[in-house]
């Protein structure tokens, strides 16, 4: 999986090089952005820092040099109103052509001779990449490194979804057992398991769609129980129903639920009547288990309704608030002075930057599925967290450069004085007339991000883009 997300990550960079002067150039870039972040993803997923293989080593190496090939073009070929030479994109063709063989090809790789020195040096790194040998490659890791005690640290925050999330489950969990309990159910664990299954939805209409489909599907399901039950088997065809039922199961959970609950039902049902060996009358199992899927698909749906309505909208500014925040303490770090303890800042900001971020995105992707729903709020939300998210892939990537610029303290107050105008923004709905992005040194892909944000902030994000 890593070779082939790094080679869609290539494809992406070819079909970036090959928008250059054209208006599809700015699209084009926040794909190849988006693409380079899957690879990280990946790659850290994939990572043995004990142990290290060699195609492993090199897909770093390649994945670092597309990276900042990645931001060059963004920074230096934004405005340009030229293509570039075809042996660019020949080049990287050549490039995917090595992914597509898993590393294994020994044919010649030529680095073209470009008006560019900057870009022909892009290139000779990635052939050192794949053609060195590699022993003669640096060692490298990804860096991104986060003790139980950031984890839990993130998790506990009271704006977190998981925090809000765990503490719903808990609860409603909590109320359906004692629900179960407190009364002479057969099975009465079937009661809080159906609760937690129609809860298990992403949004407010999912857990609506789950507790409907666990109901229709053990109705569904009953009936094929009871037709297989009709003919009394035993021995061998039970375990072959099982083992069916169980294999079909986890071939439709991935895709559909409630498909699978037609499976789930009968499978449990005839778990049921082999162990208690006949005891109980089959309608005693069926009747039982219908009556305690809809009494906890109804606790589940129930408790969703009343403590999460409108529970990931209301947060969304507060965590937006916090995340712009962040982002305009990573600018503060990246382009001051440097000092003993900056890194060691840097990587705390960014871990902090990257919670914030994950909370936003979950937030908003619940507050999709609200009811009721505000439509223009979700459509003022999108363009912005959008901007922020590829603004957070240019500090990460920033703070990966050596080279970065020492702005001045006005020039940095002036940055700051922006992220904080558009963080009450979010919070009291008032934006003031856009701020002039002081100049970035080599990071011109930073100041249009910024001012993309600002736009999306007034609703004028198209505008930002031409």
């Amino acid at each position: 999986p890593e070779i082939q997300t790094l080679r869609r990550a290539y494809r992406q960079l070819m079909k970036l090089t090959e928008s250059v002067g054209t208006p599809h150039f700015q699209h084009e870039k926040y794909l190849a952005m988006a693409a380079f972040k899957e690879v990280e993803e990946t790659l850290m997923a994939g990572e043995l820092p004990w142990s290290p293989s060699e195609t492993y080593t090199r897909l770093l190496h390649l994945a670092l040099e597309g990276n900042e090939y990645l931001l060059y073009l963004v920074n230096r070929y934004a405005d340009e109103k030229e293509a570039l030479p075809k042996e660019t994109m020949l080049f990287l063709d050549k490039v995917d052509q090595e992914l597509k063989h898993n590393l294994k090809t020994v044919t010649e790789l030529n680095v073209p001779a470009l008006p560019d020195q900057k870009l022909t040096r892009h290139f000779e790194k990635m052939k050192v990449a794949l053609k060195h040998p590699i022993h003669d490659l640096k060692p490298i890791t990804l860096e991104r490194r986060y003790t139980v005690f950031d984890i839990l640290g993130n998790a506990f925050d009271r704006n977190s979804l998981v925090f809000i999330t765990a503490l719903r489950f808990g609860v409603i969990t909590t109320i359906a057992a004692l629900v179960a309990h407190s009364f002479d159910f057969t099975r009465s664990y079937w009661i809080p398991l159906s609760c937690v299954a129609s809860m298990s939805g992403a949004t407010m209409v999912a857990t609506f769609h789950r507790a409907l489909q666990r109901s229709i599907g053990t109705l569904i399901g009953i009936i094929i129980a009871s037709s297989i039950l009709y003919f009394k088997p035993s021995g061998y065809p039970i375990a072959f129903f099982i083992l069916f039922f169980t294999a079909v199961t986890e071939l439709c959970i991935v895709k559909n639920y409630g498909l699978a609950v037609i499976f789930i039902t009968p499978n449990a049902l005839l778990l049921a009547e082999t162990i208690t060996g006949g005891e109980f009358a089959f309608f005693h199992f069926s009747t039982a288990r219908i009556i305690d899927v809809v009494i906890g698909s109804a606790i589940g749906l129930l408790g969703v309704i009343i403590m999460g309505k409108r529970t990931a909208s209301s947060r969304i500014p507060r965590i937006l608030m916090r995340t712009l925040r962040s982002q305009s303490q990573m600018i503060l770090l990246l382009f001051s002075k440097e000092k003993a303890s900056t890194q060691a800042q840097i990587e705390a900001r960014l871990v902090k930057m990257r919670t914030n971020l994950a909370n936003l995105t979950a937030l908003y992707d619940a507050a999709i599925g609200e009811i009721p729903k505000k439509r223009e709020l979700i459509e003022y939300y999108w363009p912005i967290i959008y901007s922020m998210e590829k603004l957070a892939f240019l500090l990460e990537r920033a703070a990966e450069s050596k080279a970065r610029p020492e702005l001045s303290e006005y020039e940095l107050a002036t940055l700051l004085y922006l992220f904080e105008t558009l963080a009450n923004s979010a919070r009291f709905d008032e934006m003031e007339a856009p701020k002039v992005i002081p100049t970035i040194p080599g990071f011109y892909s930073l100041e249009r991000e910024i001012d993309t944000l600002q736009r999306a902030f007034m609703g004028d994000s198209k505008h930002a883009d031409q």
